[in-house]
């Protein structure tokens, strides 16, 4: 699950004035692990590690204590924070790394779509799945593939 090195878009960050990365981090980190898919982390090695179901809750918790030590109690702050969170898992999600590889597809010089359609997958990329340096060692929602 290589993210494409496009630099058409900008770099989400996940720092700002009302958000730590840390809690931004762990609240994006604890939705992907209360998915029901397979999460897996891509160490520095690469290989896929998948979390097992008997370890899942014992990462939660340590999420949890992170969020409960470094996001806001100040209501409109957190609400800053969860919405950031959000941002950053649907540019994680399988989908977006779909459509970011869709579009480096259409943007090959042997891609026979019209400029038209290159144009409105590089405005869905840049509106909803903005380029992102995944870290290692952080929980990813593992794609479905589903049979033709």
């Amino acid at each position: 699950m290589a993210l494409l090195g496009v630099t058409l878009f900008p770099v989400l960050t996940v720092s700002g004035d009302s958000a730590t990365p840390a809690c931004v981090e762990a609240l994006e980190q604890l939705a992907t692990l209360n998915t029901r898919s397979p999460v897996y982390k891509l160490p520095d090695g690469g290989q896929q590690q998948f979390i097992n179901d008997a370890e899942r809750p014992g990462e939660i918790a340590r999420l949890q204590n992170i969020i409960d030590a470094n996001c806001s109690a100040n209501p409109e702050d957190r609400r800053r924070e969860q919405s950031e969170a959000r941002r950053l898992h649907t540019v994680r999600s399988p989908d977006c790394t779909a459509e970011r590889d869709k579009l480096a597809l259409m943007e090959k010089a042997n891609s026979h779509d019209s400029p038209s359609s290159v144009a409105q997958q590089r405005q869905r990329v840049t509106e909803r799945c903005t380029v992102l340096e995944t870290p290692t060692n952080v929980w990813l929602v593992q794609a479905w593939i589903r049979p033709r």
